[in-house]
């Protein structure tokens, strides 16, 4: 029978030296790939202490949600602003947001003269007999 085996670990820890001065002493060091593929590394003054994180952090990041590329039609901008509604107010905040926009807007109107529309406004204002 064959062994199982575990997956392959995104973190690994190594013994590093480190120099202030004259002083050389010994650190050991946990580096690796974040989810988002972002580096990590810290470093600790025992093995243990370094291979206790390790091991907390890669359970962290095993049980990370996954983040699939998908095709959008929003720009980066829109997108990173989509996202900052939705952690903020939660997952129904775009769709309140929407129903919103969509019963308060207005059809846009042709484009007029400043003058017209003041005469316009006149007009209408004396045909209801209220003063302008």
């Amino acid at each position: 029978m064959g062994r199982n085996r575990q997956c392959e670990s995104r973190l690994k820890v190594s013994r590093i030296q480190c120099r202030t001065g004259e002083r050389i002493y010994e650190r050991y060091e946990v580096a690796g790939k974040d989810v988002d593929g972002r580096r990590v590394r810290r470093r600790f003054k025992t093995e243990p202490e370094a291979r206790h994180w390790a091991a907390w952090k890669e359970c962290v990041l095993q049980n990370a949600p996954v983040q699939r590329p998908m095709l959008t039609i929003m720009t980066e901008g829109q997108r990173i602003k989509a996202e900052a509604i939705i952690s903020r107010f939660g997952d129904d905040a775009l769709d309140e947001a929407y129903d919103l926009l969509a019963n308060l807007r207005r059809p846009q109107t042709e484009d007029m003269e400043m003058q017209d529309a003041v005469d316009r406004f006149l007009v209408r204002k004396r045909e209801k007999g209220i003063r302008p």
